[in-house]
């Protein structure tokens, strides 16, 4: 079934993240294509937090997300290498994945059916679980040459829900996109799943959406190489916001809360400082402060 089907699950590692102590930084983590993933109740969450050296996309940050038997947010796939240019490029840029980007701009330009123009540097830190929430944090500056602004995201997993947080060097226009598998619709902030479940979606009522639309070239999902089908993409647009948030919990759950640009999720609280060297986020529970360092440059 593998050499049939494009998943992202395919260049992760099984589940390397899970509950852990309260409190407590694990490992490194660096699956094969820098994908990390975390898996807690009904969810399971795939993060995109380094690019490969080849065959890659432009998704730094980039997540997909699974709940229960349903894909939510997905990869949308190859859809074509040879095919129409404009077909090819609206899979693989930053547009076609659930990351934010500053204007319009992409992490990496398109050149050719192949190439990439723009070599942007990424961190990525330990992941961090207390209070039933798992962290995973990178950062990435492949907007600093035309907007001047490093991006930050931190995910936050529970068995509640996934939240994105996202947190900008200082204040600007952004774009983000989420992709949706082809089963999976949204209505305002109702997501209806294949079974007819339904959970809320946090951050995204604003959204347009796009399916199967031919000009330009949006809302499609491409299970293999050479096919795809309409599914819904959702496209927010942010007016000189420096954070964000997004994502889908089960009905009856605290929703994440943003208060003088730090985000509250259950009892904890999340802050970022964009420093020389790296970004850092800084967790608070119980009173009692842990730092997580994205550390960008050597010197």
């Amino acid at each position: 079934m593998r050499e049939n089907y494009d998943e992202v699950a395919w260049y992760a590692r099984g589940n390397n993240l899970s509950d852990n102590e309260p409190g407590h930084l694990t490992g490194w983590t660096r699956p094969s294509g820098g994908i990390a993933t975390v898996a807690k109740g009904s969810w399971r969450l795939w993060f995109k937090s380094r690019l490969s050296e080849s065959h890659q996309h432009a998704d730094l940050t980039h997540v997909s997300i699974r709940y229960r038997d349903d894909w939510l947010a997905v990869d949308p796939g190859t859809g074509t290498y040879n095919g129409p240019l404009e077909i090819r490029n609206s899979f693989r840029t930053s547009g076609a994945h659930n990351g934010l980007r500053v204007g319009d701009a992409h992490i990496l330009t398109p050149h050719r059916a192949f190439r990439w123009l723009g070599q942007p540097r990424s961190a990525d830190t330990a992941t961090f679980t207390a209070e039933g929430l798992t962290v995973l944090f990178a950062a990435h500056d492949a907007f600093v040459t035309e907007h001047d602004t490093r991006v930050a995201r931190a995910v936050v997993v529970s068995r509640s829900g996934i939240v994105c947080i996202d947190w900008l060097e200082r204040s600007a226009d952004s774009t983000l996109t989420v992709a949706l598998a082809p089963q999976i619709t949204l209505e305002g902030t109702t997501v209806r799943l294949s079974d007819a479940t339904e959970i809320v979606a946090f951050g995204l009522s604003a959204a347009e959406v796009n399916a199967g639309s031919t000009c330009p070239f949006r809302g499609w999902y491409s299970p293999t190489y050479g096919r795809w089908e309409p599914a819904q993409w959702l496209t927010v647009r942010n007016t000189a916001k420096q954070t964000t948030a997004w994502g889908f919990y089960e009905h009856g759950s605290a929703l994440p809360v943003c208060e003088r640009g730090a985000w509250t999720v259950g009892s904890v609280r999340f802050s970022v400082d964009f420093r020389s060297k790296g970004v850092e986020l800084s967790i608070l529970v119980g009173g009692v402060e842990h730092l997580m360092n994205a550390r960008m440059y050597s010197s």
